[in-house]
């Protein structure tokens, strides 16, 4: 339980920081991520879904607060549902 708190504190500062960031510099802020927007909003989705227990449930309604917001500004209010496609090309053995 700690370590889930401790992850899911840490995730909120991040996605916070992320949005104001985002109403500061815009679009140019994706480029400071390997994943860009969609790899980025992705991977905050995915950990809202991740995070489970009651006791960090409101923890988890702010992240998926906050990342809301940010989906509303930065994706025209669209959830990404799975990961952004990698534009390198996989290597097959």
């Amino acid at each position: 339980m700690p370590t889930k708190l401790v992850s899911a504190s840490d995730k909120l500062h991040n996605v916070r920081a992320i949005l104001m960031d985002y109403r500061q510099e815009g679009e140019n802020l994706w480029s400071r991520f390997s994943g860009g927007k969609q790899g980025t909003l992705w991977y905050y989705r995915a950990l809202v879904k991740a995070f489970r227990g009651r006791r960090i449930q409101p923890l988890v309604q702010e992240i998926n607060r906050i990342l809301t917001e940010l989906e509303s500004l930065a994706n025209k209010g669209i959830p990404v549902k799975e990961p952004p496609v990698s534009k390198t090309p996989s290597r097959r053995s």
